[in-house]
């Protein structure tokens, strides 16, 4: 009692000492104090601030030189930062599976990116993600909220002649429709994983390229983005995707816009197609695949369910195989608008006594609501 004291507050790496709450109310460090009664004192601490250049605004955005300054971006206090990568990003050491090597995704239903990211055409190379079984949507950026993402380049290893699916869709499982019946609100609940963004809650996509393999057992997963409600333009995917859900090449499921998009490579899932699983009263405008689908049970090459708008689109040089349940060429199931759209895929059926085949060179069932307009099929069927 009486005694004076000099107290100091030591911060850890990457972290400044901020001030003193409670019984020492003070931005003095180290702080005297004067021990005349019970004292209950906490050290608040900030963040160093980012050192990579720039400020974050619009105008000025921050610097991203590394694989680091990458990560930096998922701080809650960088969220609505923007930014601007300067070089290419060598992120080699995130195919070490060790604890904390695999990349975080950048933002969450909680704490989405509402900021800006542009890749200034440098890649990303050879970054493996830590697809988390705690966060509902997974990516490089986990969710973005109305944030804006362009001319991003992602480039992995890929070699489409020897790398298998990463999970094998049985033939005999059933399909339980229920995405038929989902609102727009039951999405939001929906887990996903999209290489590029999990959730895409309406920002925007423009220029962007993935180069990758993603897959995901329970999840929409989309080679670009798992879900998407906001605006996808001018961007493309190359490589493996795989589900035991819906595995689509380039969005699992479409809620918004897809302008000038396409994809190459190989799909898998229980609900499997080219470029889209799900458009639910979404748009898919001028955009195309060349990406073979395997498996699964309602299947299109294009599109597996539509109940959206398709122009100006087509699946074309790919193959649908290892098949059975509605197979269409361009699209599965059709409860919305085809216009000036075609298909060119080849159809390669499993024959299967106990399960009934739907399948169309164009729409594998075309359901009521459903219109085709001045649209068409050169498909070869193969029905061993």
């Amino acid at each position: 009692e009486g005694a004076n004291l000099q107290l100091e507050a030591i911060p850890t790496e990457n972290y400044l000492f901020d001030r003193w709450e409670g019984d020492l109310a003070t931005e003095s460090n180290p702080a005297d104090l004067t021990m005349n009664s019970d004292k209950v004192i906490t050290a608040v601490f900030k963040r160093e601030p980012l050192t990579m250049g720039g400020d974050g605004s619009q105008s000025n955005p921050y610097q991203v030189h590394t694989l680091d300054d990458l990560a930096a971006i998922g701080l809650e206090e960088n969220l609505d930062k923007h930014f601007i990568q300067v070089s290419d990003i060598d992120a080699s050491k995130t195919i070490d599976p060790a604890e904390g090597q695999r990349f975080m995704g950048i933002g969450d239903e909680e704490h989405p990116f509402a900021g800006s990211y542009d890749g200034n055409g440098y890649t990303i190379n050879n970054i493996v993600l830590n697809i988390s079984t705690v966060k509902l949507h997974n990516g490089l950026f986990g969710y973005v909220k109305e944030g804006i993402l362009s001319n991003v380049r992602i480039v992995n290893n890929v070699d489409l002649s020897k790398t298998t699916d990463l999970f094998t869709v049985g033939k005999a499982q059933t399909e339980s429709n229920e995405f038929n019946i989902l609102t727009k609100n039951d999405i939001l609940q929906r887990s996903a994983l999209g290489f590029l963004v999990g959730f895409n809650d309406g920002g925007y996509i423009d220029n962007c390229s993935v180069q990758a393999i993603v897959g995901g057992e329970s999840r929409a997963v989309g080679g670009l983005v798992g879900i998407n409600t906001g605006t996808i333009e001018s961007s493309e995917f190359t490589g493996i995707v795989s589900s035991l859900n819906v595995g689509a090449g380039l969005v699992g499921i479409n809620t918004g816009n897809i302008v000038d998009s396409s994809t190459d490579g190989r799909a898998s899932g229980q609900t499997s197609a080219g470029l889209v699983g799900y458009n639910m009263n979404g748009e898919i405008i001028n955009s195309f695949t060349t990406a073979d689908v395997r498996s699964g049970f309602t299947v299109g090459g294009l599109v597996a369910h539509n109940s959206g708008q398709i122009i100006s689109s087509f699946s074309k040089e790919n193959k649908i195989f290892d098949s059975t349940g509605v197979i269409g060429g361009l699209v599965g199931q059709n409860e919305g608008d085809i216009e000036n759209s075609y298909t060119l895929t080849d159809l390669s059926l499993f024959l299967d006594q106990v399960l009934d085949i739907v399948s169309g060179g164009l729409v594998g069932e075309n359901m009521s609501g459903g219109s085709v307009t001045n649209s068409f099929s050169a498909v070869t069927f193969d029905a061993p």
